[in-house]
């Protein structure tokens, strides 16, 4: 089979079609550099360039989602400590009335995103696609209370004020969205967070706090190539998601209370990605455990209608070599 563009690859996988080669992706964060747009496009940028990797999950600013609103966060320059939460605007259930829609042209940290897929779009190979993370407006809101418990309470406590909120932060995010795609985007990595499983929402709460949101956010991009729900967490709810509009599932399929990524690829009928436990196969493991992790995979689930990767995002201490091992792994394992 003659070797295929990037694009070109990850229609097939999307497809189930037959493949040059599995593709993979790989994500993680730049704590030190993404504080501007520039720092994070040039990170993204430079991650790109040393890996190759077959599409590019643009990896936010940890703390993006929620600062706007007036969420504060203390930095850190050691490139392994993410931002820790120092002050939040919802510290009592009135305070949701806080929570109005924003255009994200006219902030300051959804701007510098825009500004940074911009830098990204422009620097970036011709041949393959970005997907931008955003993730959902009840998960955004979540990350505006002191705690998830409290949160639940809130939930509760006056259903209605906490709907406003969520439709606040939907509004500000379907402009988002907008600005994005006018950028060039292929595409969302659209995760649930703590909101995608058993441990913090019924079924019935899902569908009265998250499902109807999501839908809005996503139906802006049913018309791009690469969109991808990511399920977060233990205990999650991919079954009950398994009919969202996207093209392929993202899910942590190494965890013991989840689907394995061939159970989940079945009982989707959708492309999945994933396979490497990103929490100690890829940061403690050798090469040759990373490698090993990909081969049984790939008996159980086959050699199309998947794309190698990890779990959620992995550690910024994770050692090179083991990506490596994994990217080399996918140009010399036969597909036919």
């Amino acid at each position: 089979m003659k070797k295929m563009t990037k694009k070109e690859r990850i229609d097939m996988a999307l497809t189930n079609q037959p493949i040059d080669r599995i593709p993979a992706s790989f994500w993680r964060h730049f704590y030190d550099l993404e504080d501007t747009p520039r720092g994070l496009a040039d990170a993204m940028l430079l991650f790109q360039e040393n890996y190759d990797w077959d599409f590019m999950k643009v990896n936010p600013r940890a703390s993006y989602h929620t600062e706007d609103w007036g969420t504060k966060f203390k930095f850190f320059k050691d490139g392994k400590t993410s931002p820790r939460r120092i002050d939040y605007p919802i510290k009592k259930i009135s305070d949701l009335t806080k929570i109005t829609p924003l255009n994200p042209m006219k902030t300051r940290v959804l701007k510098e995103h825009i500004d940074a897929l911009h830098y990204i779009k422009n620097g970036m190979q011709k041949n393959m696609y970005f997907v931008m993370t955003v993730f959902s407006p009840i998960s955004i809101v979540a990350d505006m209370v002191e705690s998830y418990d409290i949160f639940n309470e809130y939930m509760q406590e006056d259903p209605k004020l906490v709907k406003s909120a969520i439709e606040s932060v939907t509004k500000t995010f379907e402009k988002f969205i907008e600005e994005s795609l006018n950028v060039g985007i292929s595409g969302l990595f659209y995760a649930t967070t703590y909101w995608g499983t058993h441990v913090r929402l019924t079924d019935v709460e899902f569908d009265e706090f998250s499902r109807p949101y999501d839908m809005r956010l996503l139906s802006l991009v049913k018309d791009s190539p690469l969109n991808i729900l990511h399920v977060c967490k233990s205990d999650n709810m991919l079954e009950k998601l398994a009919n969202y509009p996207v093209s392929a599932f993202s899910w942590d399929s190494t965890d013991p209370t989840n689907k394995s990524l061939w159970e989940g690829k079945e009982i989707l009928k959708k492309a999945v990605i994933g396979g490497i436990d990103q929490k100690k196969t890829l940061p403690f493991g050798s090469p040759e455990e990373c490698e090993k992790q990909a081969d049984e995979v790939r008996k159980k689930i086959g050699k199309t209608g998947w794309i190698l990767g990890s779990g959620c995002t992995f550690p910024p201490e994770t050692p090179s070599r083991n990506l490596k091992a994994l990217r080399e792994w996918v140009e010399k394992v036969p597909v036919i």
